[in-house]
């Protein structure tokens, strides 16, 4: 039935070139039974790339929930690892799947993590559940925040490229957004958080238990990163037109946020297995001078209408202009004026520094994850070396025991040949 469903729902996609459904989700199911298993580790990078690709070519994301509830539904709800594991998947899906994805999570799939959270209400040996739950706020968090703001992409924000609601900024909507973000940002800070608490420090090499454990932080750190520096840009811009008291209630939150996120990253930075897959840890930048000293509030006074000074004093007035301006008021308004336009080049190439940061980690990461597929493809292609090798050992002892036993015969035969010639000869002898 859901195999039904999901075949109609594509075909109906105007625009979309017709794919072969059942192919496609014969070859989902294979990947994602692979993925989602009850085993302590965590899914292989070429099965999540395999769901990823999978939204491009049916665009969205019904194949990955029509396998999920027709073949692991019972997995999913009932073994906290596979649901971890799911979890993991559908925000990687989110991330950098069909932007359709985010789209058709509204209202069915939403409900589907809702109810999987839940669900997992209670405690459990390896502390699976603890972390589903935290998780599964991260996640529906996420679907309604997009929802509600489709200019962010699943990335929260595109590199290189401004903040949609920076271009034209409004500041009541902008005022009331960074208090949204901030609280999404205090949810991935919680998951980070406690994935690092469930790492034993004792431990000398690291399982496939703690692999499967810090997994997400693949999916987390970069989203975290990506967050706080939206909430930087959006606080910046509100700097600019709202006085420090006003701003004192995010810029407390932003500074408490930036702390926290930094110590994560650099505990992050310390696990040999994330390293090994995204090689670049991203380093928050120093908070800037508008958080850690905001303006102050200046009053503008008005000054008492001018009144018409008495005629005694006009030549004097006319010798000395006392409201003309002065050189020296030229020179410190031409110097204000370089102070600003510095600091607005200074703001710009702060700005292309954390682009070239973030993407430089993204394309590393695009690397190593290819890496990661290629050591993969080469184990494959080593065991079935060896698999072949083994089958060829076999042949060759099979051949060589045929020969034996055609030897064998022909000796038999011989033999028999030459005993009964003998025999006779012995009868004949006897005979005469």
């Amino acid at each position: 039935m859901a195999h039904t469903s999901a075949k109609k729902g594509i075909s109906k996609m105007s625009g979309v070139p017709m794919i072969d459904m059942d192919v496609l989700m014969k070859e989902e199911t294979e990947f994602l039974t692979k993925a989602l298993t009850k085993d302590d580790a965590p899914p292989k990078e070429k099965h999540v790339r395999s769901a990823v690709v999978a939204t491009y070519q049916e665009n969205g994301c019904t194949v990955f929930f029509s396998v999920i509830e027709s073949r692991l539904n019972n997995w999913t709800f009932t073994i906290p690892i596979v649901g971890y594991k799911m979890l993991y998947m559908y925000h990687r899906l989110l991330r950098d799947g069909h932007p359709r994805v985010i789209k058709q999570s509204r209202g069915r799939y939403h409900d589907m993590v809702k109810r999987m959270k839940s669900g997992y209400n209670y405690k459990d040996d390896f502390g699976y559940c603890d972390l589903v739950r935290l998780y599964c706020d991260v996640i529906m968090t996420k679907i309604n925040f997009h929802l509600r703001h489709e200019d962010f992409p699943g990335l929260v924000r595109e590199e290189g490229e401004q903040l949609a609601v920076l271009r034209k900024p409004d500041m009541n909507h902008l005022f009331e957004l960074i208090s949204e973000v901030l609280d999404y940002l205090d949810l991935q800070i919680d998951v980070m958080s406690a994935i690092h608490k469930r790492l034993d420090p004792s431990a000398k090499l690291p399982t496939s238990h703690t692999h499967c454990v810090i997994h997400p932080l693949l999916n987390l750190v970069p989203e975290s990163f990506a967050t706080i520096m939206t909430i930087q840009d959006i606080y910046l811009c509100l700097a600019q037109e709202l006085d420090a008291d006003t701003l004192s209630g995010h810029r407390k939150r932003f500074a408490v946020c930036h702390g926290s996120l930094d110590r994560i990253l650099t505990l992050t930075g310390q696990l040999s297995y994330i390293m090994s897959i995204i090689r670049v840890m991203p380093s928050l930048p120093k908070l800037p001078e508008e958080v850690t000293s905001p303006k102050t509030v200046i009053l503008k006074v008005k000054l008492p209408p001018k009144t018409e000074p008495p005629a005694i004093s006009r030549a004097f007035s006319r010798n000395f202009d006392f409201h003309s301006e002065t050189a020296r008021d030229r020179q410190l308004a031409s110097l204000t004026k370089q102070v600003a336009d510095v600091s607005v080049i200074v703001d710009q190439l702060k700005a292309e520094r954390m682009e070239d940061h973030q993407r430089l980690f993204d394309k590393t990461n695009e690397v190593q994850m290819l890496k990661n597929e290629l050591a993969e493809a080469k184990q494959e292609n080593s065991e079935l070396k060896e698999q072949v090798t083994i089958a060829a050992a076999a042949a060759d002892t099979t051949d060589q025991m045929k020969a034996a036993n055609e030897r064998y015969s022909r000796l038999k035969e011989l033999y028999t040949k030459l005993r009964d010639d003998h025999v006779t000869l012995i009868r004949q002898k006897a005979q005469s």
